[in-house]
């Protein structure tokens, strides 16, 4: 998500508190209408959940560890209300819980992999691991991914870098919500971009946004809370502005930047999509669509900042430069200027301290999950 300290609001909304800002959600708080989970909990809740559909030990830790850090970090709609469709995709057949990971292509600093259908974080995982492995060599360390599914919060892959010293980037294709500029005829995706970038300060910059003006699960979330959603964020089939989250997701989702955002989602598809191997455009099968697997493909890297120049000399300019963007004058009704990443980071402390709030019908949905595996929330 692009942070840009322009026009922060908050909006009490039912049972969450929604941190809205210039127009697009960053992160929920709770009311008192839901319950607060330990972390560590949860995780182990999420674990045990995907091992029994399957997935190995070591595979159920890196589902678990990403959807569970996606809510600490305040990105809900990326978090543990996934968990209840990744099982019932697995049940379907439409992941792989046993899927083999294979290296189609190794060419020195780059690398093709078919993920074998397998639950997207793993081979996300996998993918950036092998990109580190040939920066420490060559400099830089690119992956294609193809088969795969999706892998939940970008900005999670990137930072596997930043354990080196490395900036992390990826890009992914997604089931398309978004029409060509123009054009009414949805053919891409919300096509994340995420960019990891190791620091002197207590937080690392993360930059995590879509190529739409928001993520598509967030309008999902909106719908489980029954709440309408802003003005701006999509239309109808027929391309008529609307709040109705449902009218929404059976619509047209908008592009940031208009034909800026377009092009932008373009260009990601065709590294993801069209290079790697994988489905792209109308090919790319939705989350939610139990018909067909997603087919989803990335695009990564992992650059090593010591290729350039010493890691301390860099993070030194980094901090000089971040030091300049928060001496910034402010607008009229702005506290303070963040980073990318710095709002997560704050909110993650409080959550790690204070628990994840859960509510509505996604505590339903886990609570279903509990009770039919078994495994106890």
């Amino acid at each position: 998500m692009l942070q840009v300290n322009i026009g922060n609001y908050i909006q009490r909304c039912g049972m969450w508190d929604l941190t809205i800002l210039n127009g697009g959600i960053l992160f929920m708080t709770s009311s008192l209408e839901t319950k607060r989970f330990d972390y560590l909990r949860l995780k182990k809740f999420c674990v045990e959940i995907i091992e029994k559909v399957g997935v190995s030990k070591e595979g159920a830790e890196i589902v678990g560890s990403s959807l569970v850090r996606a809510n600490l970090r305040g990105v809900d709609s990326h978090g543990i209300q996934r968990l209840p469709i990744y099982t019932q995709r697995v049940k379907e057949g439409l992941i792989n819980s046993r899927a083999e990971i294979r290296l189609l292509r190794d060419n020195y600093a780059s690398v093709l992999i078919d993920g074998g259908n397998g639950f997207g974080q793993i081979v996300a995982h996998k993918a950036m691991q092998e990109c580190v492995n040939r920066a420490l060599k060559y400099g830089v360390g690119v992956a294609g991914v193809a088969n795969s599914h999706n892998f939940g919060a970008g900005a999670l892959v990137a930072m596997e870098a930043l354990k080196y010293d490395m900036i992390g980037v990826v890009v992914s294709n997604a089931a398309p919500t978004l029409p060509p500029w123009g054009g009414t005829s949805l053919t891409l995706g919300t096509n994340p971009l995420a960019v990891a970038i190791p620091t002197k300060m207590e937080f690392p910059i993360v930059l995590d946004m879509a190529t739409s003006v928001v993520a598509r699960d967030k309008i999902t979330l909106y719908k489980k809370m029954g709440k309408k959603i802003p003005l701006g964020w999509a239309l109808t089939k027929d391309g008529r502005p609307t709040e109705d989250p449902q009218e929404a997701l059976e619509g047209i989702l908008l592009s940031i930047g208009g034909p800026k955002g377009y092009g932008l989602a373009l260009v990601i598809d065709i590294l993801a999509g069209v290079m790697t191997g994988a489905a792209f455009g109308k090919d790319v099968g939705m989350l939610y669509d139990m018909s067909r697997p997603s087919a989803v493909g990335n695009f990564m890297m992992a650059i090593n900042i010591s290729s350039f120049m010493e890691v301390d000399v860099f993070k030194e300019r980094l901090e000089r430069l971040c030091a300049q963007i928060k001496a910034s004058e402010l607008l009229p009704g702005v506290n303070e200027v963040f980073l990318p990443g710095e709002i997560e980071y704050r909110e993650e402390q409080d959550r790690m301290k204070n628990g994840i709030p859960i509510g509505g019908d996604v505590l339903k949905d886990l609570e279903k999950l509990s009770s039919e595996y078994h495994v106890s929330l």
